[in-house]
């Protein structure tokens, strides 16, 4: 199949198009930059129409495109994840493309201690990143709904792995700097998926024609502590210990570290908005349907695929000394 990749160039839009390549696919990619190398062209999708000409011919879309960020204003947020959305998803149509597989979030569910899964409610937070996920599946119900375009939704938990920013890259930089804390004395909750597990998965969303239709969560089925989380990225990057912090205090820290990269004109995802993730009370997310349809079976677990990450941060490191 001729599969287009939107946000190729990206964490998730890489390990995408590479398991599709992996699977013999023809696969296109669409970025802000191009990269004809890796054949990946330039598309802007705020702007209606762009990537057109990509499109035609193709059997199938998968949207990984998003801002993904703590530290970004609604409007940001929203002309990307939301309008940027729909763009592609019209221009999907209006070149005749029959799947369409929407990357979301497990953010768009409330934050409770209950097990949830594809059935459960979604709601809005205040927070721009959550809120426009949450908004970024509308008009993927619309052409579902409408029959227009088979769709399918994938929720991924927290991604994390080589070339992961928000859970690899960053933590990592202030780990090494001693500037790295977590609050709630390290209890709050995290729903793991490995990089490539969940590229697996998204294969079998583009591949299964049972998939349409359908909103698939996708984790490695565990809920784990944050400090359980981040343990063995500080051990196996040798970076020492990093503390746990009252939430209070961890949320009065954020705010003025945020409030003088404010005053510095830069932004930092040290931040409340951040901190508050961090202390998630989450009861986790069902893979069952994952399992059923997409035959969906996590093979890397949280050790492993920190350990990597791990690696990958090390190579990282020693290449820019070079």
């Amino acid at each position: 199949m001729k599969i287009v990749v939107t946000g190729a160039a990206g964490f998730i839009g890489q390990a995408v198009s590479a398991e599709l390549k992996r699977r013999g696919h023809n696969v296109v990619g669409l970025d802000l930059r191009a990269d004809e190398e890796r054949n990946i062209f330039a598309s802007d999708f705020t702007t209606p129409g762009s990537g057109a000409e990509h499109m035609r011919g193709a059997d199938v879309v998968s949207h990984t495109a998003a801002l993904v960020s703590y530290a970004m204003t609604h409007r940001e947020a929203f002309d990307v994840n939301v309008r940027g959305t729909k763009n592609v998803l019209d221009t999907a149509e209006a070149a005749g493309v029959r799947r369409f597989v929407h990357i979301s979030s497990v953010v768009v569910l409330p934050d409770v201690p209950e097990r949830l899964d594809e059935t459960s409610v979604i709601d809005v937070n205040g927070t721009p990143y959550v809120d426009t996920k949450v908004l970024s599946e509308v008009p993927v119900y619309h052409k579902m709904i409408g029959g227009r375009m088979e769709c399918v939704i994938i929720r991924p938990g927290d991604v994390y792995g080589p070339r992961s920013r928000p859970w690899t890259a960053l933590p990592y930089e202030s780990m090494k700097k001693k500037l790295f804390a977590l609050p709630k004395w390290g209890k709050g909750h995290f729903t793991p998926v490995y990089i490539d597990d969940l590229a697996r998965g998204v294969a079998a969303a583009v591949e299964i024609d049972e998939a349409a239709g359908e909103i698939f969560t996708l984790t490695d089925g565990t809920v784990v502590t944050c400090k359980e989380f981040f343990k063995p990225l500080a051990t196996y990057t040798k970076t020492g210990w990093f503390p746990v912090l009252p939430s209070p205090v961890a949320l009065a820290l954020s705010q003025g570290i945020y409030l003088w990269e404010r005053m510095r004109g830069h932004r930092s995802e040290s931040n409340p908005s951040t901190i508050r993730y961090f202390m998630r009370v989450t009861g986790g997310y069902s893979t069952e349907k994952a399992r059923r349809i997409l035959g969906f079976e996590p093979q890397v677990g949280l050790d492993e695929g920190q350990r990597r990450a791990a690696e990958w941060c090390l190579a990282q490191e020693g290449a820019a000394r070079e």
